[in-house]
């Protein structure tokens, strides 16, 4: 036996006393490349033994592999890679100094996980100034994000509110949750060994409704669960903070007269929801 297949072996053993690696196919990782050894090869993890450093024990669907960390990915600077394929094109990347998602160009192969093919992507993965509903603030005509102090500095599919960015609390123009449930399916772009089924808001027929997802892209109208569809979009009229009221029975929020006064619980108030074109009751969890 040579000298480096000896080593070789040598290593694997300290590393799988270590890691309980096993060799594997290439798991598919939401952002970046999945860890290679030193050896180039692929390996699997369990729940039982973590990966390397900055590296995090994901399934794919399939099988488990170490991917990038979120924080380790929106840490890196922004890596050109070298060039291959039919040029360079324009990526985006996390910038930890501006906080903000920015262009680069990138020159087709090799780099790293900080690379997204678009600014609302890398803002959706990395966190930027995320809206209280989910959603990214608005743009202006040059590109950057908006800030407003009144409503009137909103468009109608937008809300002027509060959006934490690097500490600071700064007005921006959010996506209103009218305006997400509103929202056609979109299937998206699969990234992931198979299609997951989720649930958006038909507008038509008032109800949550399950559609098959590819795991990237797509918009606002999509939920893990029917029932984090119903609560978010029957809330959709609610004062911020405050929820519709759901019967704890059916699990439906329930829909009131706002011409009697006690069609609500103690604590909620009778809104009008123009999503399912009726009324629901609206207040603060806590009552």
């Amino acid at each position: 036996m040579s000298r480096g297949i000896l080593f070789r072996n040598s290593y694997l053993k300290k590393r799988d006393r270590f890691y309980n690696f096993i060799f594997a196919a290439e798991p598919k990782c939401i952002q970046g490349q999945a860890y290679r050894n030193p050896f180039g090869d692929f390996v699997t993890c369990n729940t039982g033994a973590g990966c390397p450093s900055n590296y995090e024990c994901y399934y794919d669907g399939e099988q488990w592999g170490c991917c990038p960390s979120k924080a380790f990915t929106c840490s890196l600077s922004a890596d050109p890679g070298v060039q291959c394929g039919s040029g360079s094109t324009f990526k985006f990347f996390y910038n930890t100094q501006t906080q903000n998602c920015e262009s680069f160009q990138y020159n087709g192969c090799d780099g790293n996980s900080n690379n997204f093919a678009n600014r609302e992507m890398c803002e959706q993965y990395c966190s930027v100034g995320g809206c209280p509903y989910g959603g990214t603030p608005l743009r202006d005509h040059s590109g950057m994000t908006a800030t407003c102090s009144t409503q009137e500095n909103c468009p109608s599919s937008h809300e002027c509110g509060p959006v934490i960015v690097g500490g600071s609390t700064i007005n921006r123009c959010c996506p209103t949750r009218s305006y997400m449930c509103g929202l056609p399916p979109q299937q998206g772009t699969q990234c992931g060994a198979n299609f997951v089924t989720r649930y958006y808001f038909n507008i038509v027929t008032g109800q949550c409704t399950p559609f098959q997802f590819g795991g990237c892209d797509g918009n606002y109208n999509n939920f893990l669960t029917s029932q984090q569809c119903r609560s978010f979009c029957y809330s959709s009229s609610c004062p911020a903070g405050n929820v519709a009221y759901v019967d704890p029975n059916s699990q439906m929020p329930i829909q009131c007269n706002e011409a009697l006064s006690n069609s609500c619980p103690s604590g909620y108030t009778c809104t009008f929801n123009a999503l399912i074109n009726g009324h629901v009751c609206c207040g603060a969890t806590d009552n």
